[in-house]
């Protein structure tokens, strides 16, 4: 083995190395595309040093609307902004009617979006606008709308037992939510629902 072919290797194992740290960031809930970067240049350093510095619990980023209490069941819909998941809280409408009592609208993101200062930047913007024009579309509800940060089933989990909510409902599995919906179905103690890409509303017009 020439000196060049070693060399070739040795790179590989660093650089491979790294990649490891920052899969295990991605997995930490840490999205944002300079771990990668830090995952290379680290090496076998990148996962003790990345994960030393990664958050690991999930909490509220914003609330930009409380709703107003209301007696019913308490619901956690999580929705991920995708087209079919905006129909995901009228299913709840369609569905439980005014059984629905507190409806809190979430979207989970990762801790790099959310910050160290409660959360800024266009992403976070774009979260609670998403939230927001899901709220309008099912006002007569009154729902709650928070952004919180975390992996989203962890995030959705905690934010279920905070609120002692009686009913997790997300959108169909895809993407982020297909990994999502299998470890809550796994581990949620309270019922979960997978609503479907369209209410029944919308499906019968």
């Amino acid at each position: 083995m020439n000196g060049w072919e070693l060399s070739l290797i040795l790179v590989s194992v660093w650089v491979l190395s790294g990649l490891v740290g920052t899969a295990l960031m991605l997995r930490q809930g840490h999205q944002h595309p300079l771990w990668f970067l830090w995952g290379v240049l680290l090496g076998p350093l990148a996962a003790p040093v990345l994960l030393e510095r990664a958050e690991d619990t999930s909490r509220l980023v914003s609330a930009p609307r409380r709703g107003s209490p209301r007696s019913g069941l308490t619901v956690i819909v999580g929705v991920d902004g995708t087209s079919s998941s905006r129909h995901t809280a009228e299913a709840v409408r369609d569905l439980l009617g005014p059984r629905a009592g507190r409806l809190i609208l979430t979207k989970v993101v990762d801790f790099d979006t959310a910050g160290n200062d409660g959360g800024s930047g266009d992403h976070l913007a774009r979260a609670e606008q998403t939230l927001l024009a899901y709220a309008r579309e099912v006002a007569e509800l009154d729902p709650v709308v928070e952004v919180v940060a975390g992996r989203p089933a962890d995030a959705l989990l905690d934010l279920a037992r905070n609120e002692n909510a009686d009913l997790i409902v997300v959108g169909p599995p895809h993407h982020m939510f297909g990994g999502t919906c299998r470890s809550l179905v796994l581990h949620s103690p309270i019922p979960v629902l997978v609503a479907p890409s369209r209410s029944r509303a919308y499906a019968h017009s």
